[in-house]
């Protein structure tokens, strides 16, 4: 019994070392829910966000309606900050690992704009196709995406809960 509670003890050391705070990343999407607006669902991903406040590093979007994305002239895995987007707001609430708050407001020089104000419609598109939605932050779906260590982690501790296990039941 002492061995399997110094395994423990061990286990949780081990990860308070192997995970320091890191950045999260998120993948998002939204349904537009204008009448008016192009129909279907817009997806991306939101990298570099960390606990508490922070500013997004990119963010890229990965499926678009098409009629939306002939509009705007983006396709799927389109970078926004790498592509002459500019932020005019960029922050992000993370609390316990969920996406709180966020401000965002990005623009391009021929139009296009995406805007992400908590308690406000969210909007992206132009004035000839756009998608918009009135629900509030909980219309925004976002989900972390997991990092390759944190599987690694975790069959790691499985591997070693079971080592101990079988370990004390050869000895008794």
């Amino acid at each position: 019994m002492k061995t399997f509670r110094r395994l423990c003890l061990a286990l949780i050391a081990v990860s308070a070392l192997a995970n320091p705070a890191k950045a999260l990343d998120y993948t998002f999407d939204f349904t537009n829910t204008n009448p008016s607006g192009v129909e279907g669902t817009f997806y991306g991903t939101v990298y570099g966000l960390t606990e508490g406040s922070s500013s997004a590093s990119e963010i890229v979007i990965t499926g678009i309606p098409f009629t939306l994305g002939e509009s705007m002239g983006i396709t799927p895995d389109y970078p926004l900050f790498g592509n002459g987007w500019s932020a005019l707001a960029n922050d992000f609430t993370v609390t316990s690992g969920v996406v709180t708050d966020v401000s965002l407001d990005l623009s391009d020089l021929d139009g296009n704009s995406f805007t992400i104000l908590s308690g406000d419609p969210y909007f992206f598109g132009n004035s000839d196709a756009f998608m918009t939605t009135e629900e509030g932050l909980a219309s925004l779906h976002f989900e972390v995406v997991p990092e390759p260590s944190t599987y690694a982690f975790g069959f790691l501790s499985i591997f070693a809960l079971v080592y101990a296990w079988r370990r004390n039941s050869v000895r008794a």
